[in-house]
């Protein structure tokens, strides 16, 4: 078995200002889950002190200093973040990431729906790997959000399996596949890839480092830029 943890950064919206959207799994097989639990525990009880102490890992809030991190310093938020991207480095999983640039999609596809074909190439891409390492069970774990949101994922994952050849070895029901990311380790480092994505495609210099231990995660062809250049 392995599951696919899958978190978003950025708005799948064309009704705003922001420019890109990222969909970001991370693929863990059965025998290293624990392996992933316990070293997010680790990093968390190491870096996670005051009043953040067991604080979900939001790398956006990290990033920013809001909500629980609303009070860290310069130096500690950076030490926060060399923390987390040096811990997944360690990690036994594969990325895959849509990085849909919202203005060109709309200008070269205006009738593709961000989030479906986002989803489309995530569901594709881990069918794939499941067939390749004759993996014969593959589950999803997705953050929860907007009930519309929720609508739409369920909708294209169960689009997909009518289409016949697709996605058949993710095996779960489509109602049970979403999970508050508070208590899920895996969302939470899915968050931490999708939103290092963002900044890296906003030029974000200070990304860079982090980017390179990201893309080092990536599977074969496991980065779709959206639309293609």
């Amino acid at each position: 078995m392995a599951i696919m943890y899958v978190d978003d950064s950025g708005s799948s919206s064309h009704r705003d200002h922001t420019s890109h959207f990222i969909l970001s799994g991370i693929i863990v097989e059965d025998d290293k889950i624990k392996d992933l639990q316990k070293a997010v525990f680790e990093y968390k009880q190491s870096n996670f002190t005051g009043g953040f102490v067991d604080a979900e890992i939001h790398t956006y809030d990290i990033y920013k200093r809001r909500g629980r991190f609303a009070s860290l310093d310069h130096a500690t938020k950076l030490e926060l973040l060399d923390g987390l991207y040096e811990t997944i480095s360690g990690l036994d999983c594969v990325g895959i990431m849509s990085v849909v640039d919202k203005r060109a999609l709309q200008s070269k596809q205006p009738a593709w729906d961000v989030l479906t074909v986002s989803w489309s190439f995530l569901l594709e891409w881990y069918d794939r790997y499941l067939k390749e390492n004759s993996i014969g069970d593959g589950r999803i774990s997705v953050d929860k959000s907007s009930n519309k949101t929720q609508r739409d994922i369920i909708r294209t994952i169960d689009g997909l399996r009518n289409w016949g050849a697709r996605c058949l070895r993710i095996s779960q029901s489509t109602q049970s596949v979403f999970f508050d990311s508070a208590g899920v380790h895996g969302i939470q480092v899915a968050d931490a890839f999708a939103y290092c994505a963002l900044q890296h495609s906003k030029k974000n210099e200070q990304f860079d480092r982090y980017w390179g231990v990201i893309y080092s995660k990536l599977g074969k062809n496991g980065l779709k830029t959206i639309p293609a250049s």
